[in-house]
């Protein structure tokens, strides 16, 4: 079952629920513009995590897909080369986000870490097609940066993801904590 914020009617969405859903969009926009100077270093997938664990399904996806959206526009680089992709990704990210928690923090790291790499093949295929790239050679000029950002979210999910679940779990007013076995 969902998780919802009103038990009795998880489809009623309140101002309340709509504001602080687009202020969580504005901290993963703003600590993404705010680390963009290191490459492939954010805290975009332990956020896209923790709100998995809080927030219903009504909310996380288009939270999810403005993001992608929002991302795209203000990077300039709205286009069906990276949009797509990127799209795909975030929304595959959020999808097993979802599906993993309430299992132990050991298998939202793996997940973390293995999304590090994952991210960066979604991008291989439109790159090949569009601009003639040798999928091999794609693959290992952004192997460096794919273990940046796998690095970067073992790092992060691992120290971050139950001490912003428990925040986010606590200031939404949600009464499921994470797992917090290791």
């Amino acid at each position: 079952m969902p998780l919802s914020l009103k038990p009795s009617d998880s489809s009623r969405r309140t101002l309340r629920d709509l504001v602080v859903t687009a202020m969580l969009l504005s901290v993963l926009l703003a600590q993404e513009y705010l680390l963009m100077g290191i490459p492939n270093v954010q805290l975009t997938v332990v956020l896209l995590l923790v709100y998995a664990a809080v927030l219903p399904w009504s909310l996380l996806l288009p939270l999810v897909g403005a993001y992608v959206f929002l991302d795209n526009f203000l990077m300039g680089s709205l286009n069906v080369i990276y949009f797509v992709p990127m799209l795909v990704a975030w929304v595959l990210l959020a999808v097993i986000a979802k599906w993993l928690r309430s299992k132990p923090l050991w298998a939202q790291v793996a997940w973390a870490t293995f999304f590090g790499f994952l991210y960066g093949w979604f991008f291989a295929i439109p790159q090949v097609i569009v601009f003639r790239v040798d999928f091999w050679l794609y693959l290992a000029a952004d192997l460096e940066f794919e273990v940046l950002m796998a690095a970067s979210n073992l790092v992060s999910v691992s120290l971050l993801y139950l001490p912003l679940s428990r925040l986010l779990k606590s200031l939404w007013g949600s009464s499921e904590s994470p797992e917090i076995t290791l």
